[in-house]
């Protein structure tokens, strides 16, 4: 008799004894489903509280926090925290055993609501500042609020003496199911015992000639010869031992292309380690007591799509080069070497810094609409200070200093989408000044709530700097960049910082 033919005969036998056993499992089952139902509902109702009580905390930081500030911001929370609380309110009510608490909270939270969030915010709305500091001196709201707390507390004591009352009920039905499914199950030991010496015979002896068969049989070796097959009683499993020999053969044609792959794969990460060297910009020491520091990010993999340089050039002036190529990896890398190269060679030449990009924008020609890249190109002169530079569609650099703050805004457009001109712009940089140029990986970083770090941030970063070393600053830059993103970036972040030490 074929294998199919004896499993549906032993399991027919098994079903008729398991028919017996079904109906006391399934009243069983049913009760404790029921008391399953009553703990969901606990649950659910401890989640409500718990919203609740959450939504009154953040109608308190709300207040308070506009109370403190005057921004309206702060009142979205407050007034997200209101309909909530009113909604969760609402379905509580709809208990007969919490409408009392529930009653009890709700006035508390009406009582700080009007004796002190709705005060101190029209006050504060109004523009009257006495008023509000009048309405939230002492210990009213705090007293208010404790008292809201507290009726709370009491909503959430009752619904989990609730949750654990359907629980104990839970577990009595859990046990009574327990003890029916025990004894139904014993009645039919007798046919699994039989099914197991069955199966055993049927299965597991020829599963086991099989399993040696395999541990013996070649993987790689003579790969298309089949290998000798196990004598196997059942239809099912002669073909099984085929399906085996087959796939045998096929992973042995699979390993030896895993190999060439993985031989490519070294092939292309030692170019890639080779595009990272040649990426890695050299600082060299600056003249006259000028200093410079310099580091970037990458977003993703090894590769940036930034690059950057602070290099002496032949007539002494001091080159900086800060490129943003679009997207990231390899192929972003490749462009930003090449464009780097090409731009130093340019003021390598003498060419001011906008005829070095209109240079670099003929040489590089079309490189396909998911090309282009934004540049900042300088020649600082460190005898005088002064800065020849040009941006290339590039976000503001800064220079800052103790009595004033300037941007220097693109004089063209970005290199590749459109053809364009870029003219050359100047400013002298005094001892003491700093020269901040950066990527839009640094001001265009999200947090978690889309919000952009925004050059302001980066300004006040930079105003922050005091006495730092230029390496301190970019370090500073670079790292509240990764703390606003909580390490996650988008693009990659570059930061290069140049001045003249004060003397």
């Amino acid at each position: 008799m074929a294998l199919r033919n004896r499993l549906l005969l032993l399991l027919a036998s098994l079903m008729v004894g398991t028919a017996i056993c079904a109906g006391g499992v399934a009243l069983a089952t049913q009760a404790r489903d029921a008391q399953r139902e009553h703990e969901i509902v606990g649950e659910l109702q401890a989640e409500r509280v718990d919203r609740v009580t959450s939504a009154f905390f953040d109608q308190q930081t709300g207040a308070r926090g506009y109370e403190l500030s005057g921004n309206p911001l702060f009142l979205e929370p407050y007034r997200l925290g209101r309909t909530v609380a009113r909604k969760g309110f609402a379905r509580l009510a709809k208990i007969a055993e919490l409408r009392r608490a529930v009653a009890d909270a709700r006035t508390a939270g009406s009582a700080w609501h009007q004796g002190y969030a709705v005060p101190v915010i029209d006050a504060v709305a109004a523009g009257d500042r006495t008023r509000a500091e009048i309405v939230s001196a002492g210990d009213t709201g705090k007293r208010l609020f404790d008292a809201l707390r507290g009726r709370l507390a009491v909503l959430d004591t009752q619904v989990i003496e609730g949750r654990e009352t359907a629980q104990r009920g839970l577990d009595r039905a859990r046990s009574v199911l327990f003890v029916v499914s025990t004894l139904s199950f014993a009645a039919i030991a007798l046919g699994l015992g039989f099914a197991a010496v069955m199966i055993r015979r049927w299965i597991l002896r020829p599963l086991a000639d099989l399993g040696a068969w395999v541990r013996e049989a070649r993987i790689v070796d003579d790969a298309d010869t089949p290998e000798r097959l196990p004598h196997l009683r059942s239809p099912e499993f002669s073909d099984l031992a085929l399906d085996v020999d087959a796939m045998r053969r096929r992973i042995a044609r699979q390993v030896v292309d895993a190999v060439g792959a993985h031989e490519a794969l070294m092939q292309n990460a030692e170019a890639l380690l080779a595009l990272r060297s040649e990426l890695e910009p050299s600082m060299q020491v600056l003249p006259g007591g000028w200093v410079a520091a310099a580091d970037l990010r990458a977003a993703e993999g090894i590769i940036a799509g930034d690059c950057y340089e602070v290099a002496q050039l032949p007539d002494g002036r001091t080159g900086v080069i800060v490129v943003d190529i679009s997207g990231h990896g390899a192929v972003a890398g490749v462009l930003a070497l090449r464009c780097r190269e090409l731009i130093h060679a340019g003021l390598a030449r003498g060419l001011d810094p906008g005829a070095v990009i209109e240079t670099v924008a003929l040489q590089l020609g079309s490189q396909g609409a998911e090309a282009f890249f934004t540049a900042f190109v300088a020649a600082v002169d460190p005898a005088n200070g002064e800065v020849r530079f040009a941006n290339a569609g590039h976000p503001p650099a800064f220079v800052l200093a103790a009595d004033r703050s300037e941007e220097l805004q693109p004089t063209g457009p970005l290199v590749g989408l459109i053809p364009g001109s870029w003219s050359t712009r100047e400013i002298t940089l005094r001892p003491g000044d700093l020269l901040c140029v950066y990527t839009d990986g640094i001001i265009e970083a999200r947090n978690r709530d889309r919000e952009q770090m925004g050059s302001d941030r980066l300004r006040t970063l930079l105003a922050r700097s005091g006495h730092d070393t230029v390496a301190d600053i970019v370090e500073r830059c670079l790292d509240e960049t990764m703390r606003f993103t909580e390490g996650r970036l988008h693009d990659d972040a570059t930061v290069v910082v140049l001045g003249q030490v004060d003397s």
